[in-house]
C-alpha cells in the first residue's frame, strides 16, 4: 500500500514544522566561551589543502583531503 501524493506532502510539512520548531527552541550557540575547544580564523594552518575565503569569494573556509606524500 503506497501513500498518495497528498499524504506525502502532509508528512513533509509535519517534518518541516518539527525541524523549524527545533531550530526555534534550540538556537545555535554563538558564545565561543561555551565551547571546549576553538580555533581562531587567523590560526587556521596554511596548507595547500586549506583555502581561506573572503567576503567576495562566497565561502569562509574550504578544506580538501591532502595529497599523499
Amino acid at each position: 500500500m503506497s501513500a498518495s501524493a497528498t499524504d506525502r506532502d502532509k508528512i513533509k510539512r509535519i517534518f518541516r514544522f518539527l525541524q523549524e520548531l527545533h531550530q526555534v527552541k534550540s538556537p545555535p550557540v554563538v558564545d565561543l566561551a561555551v565551547y571546549e575547544w576553538t580555533l581562531s580564523y587567523d590560526a587556521v594552518p596554511g596548507y595547500a589543502s586549506v583555502v581561506r575565503g573572503d567576503v567576495d569569494s562566497g565561502f569562509i573556509l574550504k578544506v580538501a583531503r591532502p595529497s599523499e606524500s
